[in-house]
C-alpha cells in the first residue's frame, strides 16, 4: 500500500483503465484488496483535503461487461470492500 500511496502522491493515473474498462480501483475490488481498495480512495480519489471527505470518482464506472467496482466486490464475496465501498464511498446499492 505504500507503493500505491507513493504513485498517487506522484499523480499516477488511478482512472486510467485497461481494454475492458477496469481501473486499478476496480481491479483491487475484484480481487478484495481491502488495504488497495481504501488507499486508491483515500489518495488518488480524495475529494476536499481539508475535511478529509471520501469522495470516490468512479466508483459507479462501468467495464465493457457493465460490472462497478461495488458489483465486481460482490460477486467475489469480498464483504470487507462492499462495506467499504457503501459507507465510504457512497456506492448505490
Amino acid at each position: 500500500t505504500d507503493l500505491v500511496r507513493l504513485f498517487c502522491q506522484y499523480g499516477a493515473d488511478a482512472m486510467a483503465s485497461d481494454a475492458y474498462g477496469r481501473s486499478a480501483f476496480f481491479s483491487a475490488c475484484t480481487e478484495g484488496n481491502h488495504y488497495v481498495v481504501e488507499e486508491l480512495a483515500f489518495y488518488c480519489y480524495r475529494g476536499n483535503l481539508e475535511t478529509s471527505s471520501i469522495v470516490c470518482a468512479g466508483i459507479e464506472d462501468r467495464s465493457i461487461s457493465g460490472n462497478t467496482p461495488l458489483l465486481a466486490a460482490v460477486r467475489h464475496g469480498h464483504l470487507h470492500v462492499v462495506q467499504y465501498l457503501v459507507a465510504e464511498c457512497g456506492a448505490n446499492v
